[in-house]
């Protein structure tokens, strides 16, 4: 790690650990994607071959309502401030 500190360090991790899928191995830890207030996703946040189609808007209703909620407890935090 010293010897690529401050630098990128990808050539010296693919020497040693060139068989690991970072994407395998991070798949279960995958819990959104980086969307903008349209609710639209950021660019470059969304793998292509992921990337849906505007007519494959299906919403998670649980997903939605978590989200409603972590921002209401937040709002109601700031107001407490």
């Amino acid at each position: 790690m010293t010897m690529v500190a401050g630098r990128d360090g990808t050539s010296l991790f693919d020497k040693y650990h060139q068989w690991v899928n970072i994407d395998f191995i991070m798949e279960k830890c995958l819990i959104g994607y980086l969307v903008d207030s349209s609710g639209k996703p950021v660019e470059g946040s969304v793998p292509e071959e992921e990337e849906e189609d505007e007519t494959d808007d299906v919403v998670d209703e649980e997903a939605l309502k978590n989200a409603m909620l972590n921002a209401n407890i937040s709002q109601s935090l700031e107001e407490l401030d």
